[in-house]
């Protein structure tokens, strides 16, 4: 459900039937509304714009998991968890633009054994960049999971942040005040 704060209405943007099947909700801003649906084998990431009051899939022409999209409020970029089947198998944080269209373009590869839990969470500063958040969690052994932020978000498929081969640093991870880091 999609709440017009203009109408004081509801607008429908997705249903399941199906017992195994869900609907994630995404993010929200004056321009778009972002969700998840998945079924028992694949999770689709989709968009509904306001202004035009149509529903779109994100693109996923390798029928991959796409999970958690989010939208920049100041330039409508959505971004998106992509990866294989498996906890932690090619996690990817990638990031489209419904009004460019085109491929979309890898903002940063995630470790393998490490996926997304939450987010990404897109936060646009006062120069228009999007920092986005995310909480990466590990896939085997003792659940954890830590913030991390993608600085400059926006920018970073230029440069692919922490991909090995781009000579840059990975994602900054934040912890809250007096939490103890794990061993």
């Amino acid at each position: 459900m999609l709440y017009d704060r203009n109408t004081d209405t509801n607008i429908v943007l997705d249903t399941v039937t199906q017992a195994c099947s869900c609907v994630y909700p995404g993010q929200v801003s004056d321009q778009y509304a972002t969700w998840t649906r998945c079924t028992t084998s694949i999770c689709q990431a989709w968009y509904y714009n306001i202004a035009d009051q149509t529903m779109a899939k994100i693109p996923n022409p390798n029928a991959k998991l796409q999970y958690f999209p989010a939208v920049s409020a100041a330039t409508g970029d959505l971004y998106f968890v992509q990866s294989a089947f498996g906890c932690g198998l090619h996690t990817k944080i990638m990031q489209w633009n419904p009004v460019a269209g085109g491929a979309a373009n890898l903002v940063s590869a995630q470790p393998r054994g490490y996926d997304v839990y939450v987010g990404p969470n897109v936060f646009d500063d006062l120069l228009a960049h999007q920092d986005v958040y995310v909480d990466r969690q590990v896939c085997s052994g003792k659940y954890y999971a830590d913030i991390y932020v993608i600085n400059d978000a926006d920018t970073a498929f230029s440069r692919v942040v922490g991909h090995p081969s781009a000579g840059t640093t990975a994602p900054r991870q934040l912890r809250m005040p007096g939490a103890t880091p794990r061993g």
